[in-house]
């Protein structure tokens, strides 16, 4: 066997192996996305555009896990042994629509985490200037919420259209043993097949849509993350002084610098993955020869699984970074906060909403 057949077979079998249990981190991930979520939609955090995008980032990332523990739940109700059906048109069809689903979120996730970024880098940046006030209101942060979902889907329309639900021409025909199964019964089996549009003149169409979807979905997030995490990394420590040679200012200017931090490493979670997401799909594309089992192809499989993992990060680092976040958790688990404590939640509210940049950190 050759050495890229051997590669290839060692991805291969790497996906399959981490596939059997990505439907357990995926539950786990679904879960703690639905209670991220709701923490993140309770009004003292509904304070400015920052949490709007959070928001944004965690309803993105809770489609992501359902394609796994769909086919999870389909094994537990029809079984996968030798008198298992195969799926029918409908549910084929399903299954398409859910993965187009999930492309479109999961780019709405990682544009959402860089627009977080060019935020943060544009509001500290900025912090003297009134004309900027506007970009720290939750109206913003939705603004960039909804283009983000409308640019994304217009490419997850190319994405859906590339294949088609098609019968292959074969039927399944039950074994001998299987006794549950009349005489005679067959049903067809329905595959996705690359649409003819993309198989024209070389592949044209589909390395095209590869290189699109890999430069500016994927490869070009990465290298804007990293600029702007300098970028956000020199304000830090620019904070960082200004606190230092005023002391008495100190608590407001390290509530901005937590908020920098968190930024930072916001962005640092999504260039883990994207980054070599977007090698491969320039890979793919610059092969010129497509396979749904090749190398680059279960790379892109595999980190994919990797990602549902990777999404449980963003709680983690709002539960660890946020002071605000830990209180309003704090309050859903107790019987409800003190008139004083609320009086007090006000006031926190009016004077974030005053401060510049804003941020509930």
């Amino acid at each position: 066997m050759s050495e890229p057949a051997s590669l290839q077979l060692f991805f291969s079998n790497l996906v399959a192996t981490v596939g059997a249990y990505e439907y357990i981190f995926a539950t786990i991930e679904l879960m703690i996305n639905c209670f991220h979520i709701f923490i993140l939609s309770r009004p003292r955090m509904r304070i400015s555009s920052m949490n709007s995008i959070l928001l944004g980032i965690a309803l993105a990332d809770i489609f992501f896990p359902l394609i796994a523990i769909k086919k999870k739940a389909r094994v537990w109700i029809f079984g996968s042994d030798e008198c298992t059906e195969p799926q029918s048109l409908l549910e084929t069809s399903l299954d398409w629509f859910l993965y187009t689903l999930r492309d479109d979120f999961r780019r709405c996730s990682t544009w959402l985490g860089l627009m977080l970024a060019g935020v943060r880098t544009v509001a500290v940046r900025n912090v003297m200037n009134q004309n900027y006030n506007h970009i720290s209101q939750p109206a913003f942060g939705w603004k960039i919420n909804f283009i983000v979902l409308g640019v994304s889907t217009f490419f997850s329309i190319f994405y859906y259209f590339r294949y088609e639900v098609v019968n292959n021409g074969t039927f399944w025909t039950p074994p001998a043993t299987c006794a549950q199964y009349p005489a005679g019964f067959r049903v067809p089996n329905f595959v996705l097949q690359e649409r003819e549009f993309y198989k024209a003149a070389n592949g044209l169409f589909r390395t095209i849509n590869l290189l699109v979807v890999g430069v500016l979905a994927k490869f070009l997030p990465c290298i804007l993350f990293p600029t702007l995490t300098i970028i956000l990394t020199k304000e830090l420590k620019k904070a960082v002084r200004a606190r230092e040679e005023a002391r008495k200012d100190g608590a407001v200017g390290k509530k901005k610098e937590v908020a920098t931090r968190f930024v930072i490493y916001m962005t640092v979670s999504f260039v883990i993955i994207e980054f070599p997401i977007g090698i491969c799909f320039c890979i793919e594309a610059a092969s010129g020869i497509y396979s749904q089992g090749s190398a680059a192809s279960s790379i892109i499989q595999l980190l994919n699984m990797v990602y549902v993992v990777l999404t449980l990060s963003h709680f983690l680092i709002c539960f660890s970074m946020s002071s605000q976040y830990r209180k309003t958790v704090k309050q859903i688990f107790s019987r409800g906060p003190s008139l004083q404590n609320k009086a007090k939640s006000v006031i926190s509210v009016v004077h974030n909403r005053k401060s510049q940049p804003s941020s509930s950190f």
